[in-house]
């Protein structure tokens, strides 16, 4: 039975299960269909989960732990929350509401104790040893967190008030974000600020650092003149507020890439485990959802409704699942597919595209007045659609090449069906071969595109229709490729094809 439904047979009457699905959004790369929500008493506040796959979830009216999903809910507090943080292993987690008061459990043992944090900032390690905190006089506190005993105490260098914390996965470093619009590192070890960089625009809405501690995120939002405003006087309706997710690289202190035009405020940001994708709560007044952008590509390749007060989402550490609340103010969890725990998210760039094969230097190189007919490419594992459309891209790449007299696709097919020409499933060498002789072609390109997953591959071979000799082989590969990618694919192959002659 699947694991959702037996979850929902198991839940106490508080929590109603809702196994009707909300939302099917997909594209060739990333798919999210939603599979239930769950009722939290007093709405959901925080959203963490462990690497044992356990959802913390804070609430107005406590903390519970959803264990498995074919388990119940434990209740750890009645005590309300606004922050929430859980160590990696999940036997810790500390929380703490608006007026200051810190509670948690450490290893099955509960505690509270009242804390200096004002607002309440929280993180933790991901052992769980070591809790940071906005302390007074914009400064920031290491704390032992079951005990609340102040380790350290950092002076941030800033003129307003910590808002948000998170540890690297080491916990030798700390990363925070001032509420003027500073975002700093500091060594926790020796309390030493390491970076310290303004975000220029007016206002940071959200944060959200990748588990391997390289990049962060942030939720911005910034005045703009409307077009055609600037030859006039300047008048408030000229002005518009835009938002957009800025990243920096952590390593370089520089920013890595920025989405545009994001459609209302990002006021919650959550990695996927793999980093290639950013899950975004949008506010707006009668139409808050939830955006997930791949960020290689900075397009957004998922959306669903969310609720209008909503300000927590969470992306699981094994890539399949994704939370966050609903209109109507229930959890939604989703299953996602197309994020690869442990995968190397590589850059923020584009796509991974790569010329594979030994020999990259032009494999169509005539030096005299050469026939070149290109075979439509065999389809292994995608539509026949893609690898004709692909071929005719190689045709038009190949075409215009000096000393090459490209037959033409149209007089290719009226030819072979006069000639009552049958092709075999998969073209070959030989299959090439006997159609250039039938086409009075000297050299013959055939190959095929596959895709195993989300990778695609470009394999394409020279043929001399003369002496049978096959002069070469070229190869692209498109890793965590999109449809929409392929052009790129086709444009990056076309110089191992076709070279021009000194």
């Amino acid at each position: 039975m699947n694991r959702l439904r037996l979850f929902s047979l198991l839940l106490p009457a508080i929590w109603a299960f809702d196994l009707l699905p909300r939302l099917q959004a997909q594209s060739d790369l990333f798919s999210m269909t939603e599979l239930g929500a769950i009722s939290v008493p007093g709405g959901v506040t925080a959203l963490q989960f462990d690497a044992q796959g356990r959802l913390w979830i804070g609430g107005r009216d406590g903390v519970y732990r959803l264990s498995r999903l074919d388990g119940a809910p434990d209740a750890l507090s009645g005590r309300p929350t606004a922050v929430l943080a859980a160590s990696r292993d999940g036997n810790s987690v500390i929380a703490a509401a608006q007026n200051g008061q810190v509670h948690g459990v450490s290893n099955g043992q509960s505690y509270g104790w009242a804390s200096p944090i004002r607002p309440p900032v929280l993180a933790l390690t991901a052992s769980g040893d070591v809790a940071a905190g906005a302390g007074p006089n914009n400064s920031v506190v290491l704390l032992r967190p079951s005990t609340g005993d102040v380790m350290k105490r950092i002076q941030a260098g800033t003129r307003r008030p910590i808002r948000w914390l998170a540890f690297s996965p080491n916990g030798l470093r700390l990363f925070g974000l001032s509420e003027d619009r500073f975002w700093m590192e500091w060594d926790t070890q020796t309390s030493r600020l390491i970076r310290k960089i303004e975000e220029p625009d007016g206002t940071v809405h959200s944060a959200a650092l990748n588990s391997g501690g390289t990049w962060l995120a942030l939720g911005t939002e910034f005045s703009a003149m409307a077009k055609g405003s600037l030859m006039s006087t300047a008048h408030p309706s000229h002005f518009h507020r835009e938002s957009r997710i800025r990243i920096y690289d952590v390593a370089q202190g520089q920013l890595a890439k920025q989405i545009d035009a994001v459609a209302g405020q990002p006021v919650a940001l959550a990695f996927s485990a793999d980093s290639r994708f950013l899950a975004v709560i949008r506010r707006r007044p009668r139409a808050s959802n939830v955006a997930v952008y791949d960020l290689q590509r900075g397009v957004e390749v998922a959306t669903a409704p969310a609720s209008e007060t909503s300000s927590a989402i969470a992306f699981d550490h094994e890539g399949k699942y994704l939370t966050w609340t609903r209109p109507d103010e229930r959890l939604a969890i989703a299953e996602i597919r197309g994020v690869f725990r442990g995968a190397d998210p590589g850059d923020l760039t584009g796509v991974k595209v790569r010329i594979t094969s030994r020999d990259n230097s032009p494999l169509i190189f005539p030096r005299e007045k050469t026939v070149l007919a290109i075979l439509n490419l065999d389809a292994i594992g995608v539509p026949n659609e893609i690898a004709l459309t692909l071929s005719e891209m190689i045709r038009n790449r190949v075409s215009g090449t000096p000393n090459v007299d490209l037959v033409e696709r149209e007089r290719m097919e009226r030819i072979l069906k006069e000639q009552d020409f049958q092709l075999s499933e998969r073209s070959d060498a030989a299959t090439a071969i006997r159609l250039g002789r039938v086409l009075n072609a000297q050299k013959a390109l055939f190959g095929s595109v596959s895709r195993l997953g989300t990778s695609y591959l470009i394999s394409v071979s020279l043929v001399d229709v003369e002496t049978a000799r096959t002069d070469g082989i070229r190869e692209v590969l498109c890793q965590r490729c999109s449809l929409d990618d392929l052009p790129e694919v086709v444009a990056i192959l076309r110089p191992a094809l076709a070279g021009t002659p000194k």
